[in-house]
């Protein structure tokens, strides 16, 4: 067999481009938090970003500017885009600029680099005169696992580690059939399904412990933990208990999660909040409570303003209030309430009566 390497056309790397340039961008798993520091640069750089679902899009908002176009593979193409398709997307929205100051960002999940069609498109942008770049990002096979609690190896030695793609043809299952191989299958439905019916049929231990994780590393993640045979059992009938399974461990690493899941356990997780606070004053609150395992939905229903018109008088709501609600020169101040002492700023202030004034009708 021959070693030599196949020669290098370098030809459309010294042609200038007259066209936008392309950013393959690893978006992560799906928790907002593992996105990369480059891959938020990009983000905002970006003059289009060609995503594969719409749901990508409104995790975007925080990361992209107000005029970037939005491209959805799945709405111009259909629910199932082939690659081809997406490659001719890619190279089209890259070809109506003219020249590579414009970027164009293809966001793929996880690592663009694993388990991605970054190879096909790549070549189909270098074949168009397209300039493009990589940003790596956090891999579903790697974190989500970890998410669950599940680590693949450890310092011990785990054995042996296969991923593998459900729905992959040509996959020999009898190399990953010993018990001491951990196998993360990644997928859905009845690709999943037959991938580890392919895994028992090759030998593998109808006892086998299995992982099954749906919405992996977001603050809707569940995971089921089970045997071989039983997470068959269950993708047949739908798998009730965690029906958008996309991840599958199956060895003896699954063991560990009785002791090391952590995310799962956090103290509101599965919670949902209701936060009623504007847009801006959210922020703050809805990273804590995410950080707690919660989901928040923000309903902008208070807003705290200066009144447009003070009256006259001091309309405080309480008795207890502290007379002196002016400075000298009649500008107001914090002041206490005597009841219960705590720092507040009254609606409207005037200052103090003079001695023999009439009281206010509240002030008894």
């Amino acid at each position: 067999m021959s070693t030599d390497a196949a020669p290098i056309d370098t030809a459309a790397e010294t042609r200038p481009a007259t066209c936008g340039r392309v950013a393959f961008v690893g978006a992560g798993p799906g928790d907002p938090g593992l996105l990369t520091v480059r891959a938020r640069d990009y983000l905002a750089a970006a003059d289009v970003v060609v995503l594969d679902t719409a749901a990508q899009a409104d995790q975007l908002a925080a990361w992209t500017r107000e005029d970037v176009d939005l491209v959805v593979a799945d709405e111009l193409d259909g629910p199932s885009p082939t690659e081809r398709r997406r490659c001719e997307l890619l190279v089209r929205a890259a070809a109506a600029f003219d020249a590579p100051s414009h970027l164009v960002v293809r966001l793929m999940d996880g690592d663009p680099s694993a388990f991605s069609g970054l190879a096909a498109e790549a070549l189909a942008c270098r074949d168009a005169g397209v300039p493009f770049e990589i940003v790596p990002g956090v891999s579903t096979a790697w974190s989500v696992p970890a998410y669950a609690g599940v680590p693949l190896t450890t310092s011990e030695g785990g054995g042996e580690l296969h991923m593998i793609t459900a729905g992959e043809s040509g996959v020999d299952w009898s190399l990953s059939a010993r018990d001491d191989i951990t196998v993360v299958v990644l997928g859905s439905g009845d690709p999943l399904r037959q991938a580890l019916q392919g895994l028992l049929d090759a030998g593998r231990p109808t006892d086998s412990p299995v992982a099954l994780t749906e919405h992996g590393t977001t603050t809707t993640q569940h995971t089921k933990v089970t045997t071989l045979a039983g997470a068959i059992q269950a993708l047949e009938r739908g798998c009730p208990d965690c029906p958008d399974a996309s991840v599958a461990v199956v060895g003896r690493q699954v063991e560990l999660r009785a002791e090391l899941s952590w995310y799962e356990t956090k103290p509101l997780f599965g919670w949902s909040i209701l936060v009623p606070r504007t847009k801006e004053q959210s922020v703050s609150m809805t990273e804590r409570i995410a950080a707690y395992g919660a989901t928040s939905s923000v309903v902008p229903t208070i807003s705290v303003e200066p009144p447009a018109h003070p009256p006259s008088r001091w309309t405080g709501p309480s008795r207890g209030w502290s007379p002196d609600a002016t400075s000298g020169s009649g500008s107001p101040r914090s002041t206490r309430c005597g009841p219960c002492g705590r720092s507040s700023r009254p609606w409207a202030w005037t200052p103090a009566p003079s001695p023999g004034s009439r009281s206010p009708p509240w002030a008894g």
